[in-house]
């Protein structure tokens, strides 16, 4: 798997895994940039990376996942916990897609939560 396979597929993971990190201005910004380029591996990438440098929190969270491989110099292995994704431009979109949807359940089961609480 190429360096930017790895960047694309972490990326997704991290949307799936931590939607929590990622307003839905921060979505619909990557959805822009996402959209504005070719549906080419290396262009795609690229522009992940060029949005996290202006997010931190995202950018921390992807070198984390990037720090938990262990590959020998020169090698590029991917993470055996992260699923193999098809890597394009429709799977990175709803990818991003679903992570809103992920936190509006997860706020919508608080919101129940609190309100159940409080009728006890």
């Amino acid at each position: 798997m190429s360096l930017h396979e790895i960047k694309v597929t972490n990326f997704i993971y991290l949307l799936e895994h931590r939607p929590d990190l990622f307003s839905d201005d921060d979505r619909y910004e990557i959805s822009q940039r996402i959209n504005s380029v070719n549906d080419d591996i290396k262009e795609i990438s690229n522009a992940i990376v060029n949005w996290c440098a202006n997010h931190p929190e995202a950018k921390d969270a992807l070198k984390a996942i990037n720090d938990t491989l262990e590959r020998a110099p020169g090698t590029s292995k991917t993470n055996s916990n992260i699923p193999k994704y098809q890597l394009d431009k429709r799977t990175l979109l709803n990818a991003i897609q679903q992570s809103s949807a992920t936190v509006n359940n997860d706020e919508k089961t608080d919101n129940n939560d609190d309100k159940s609480s409080s009728k006890s």
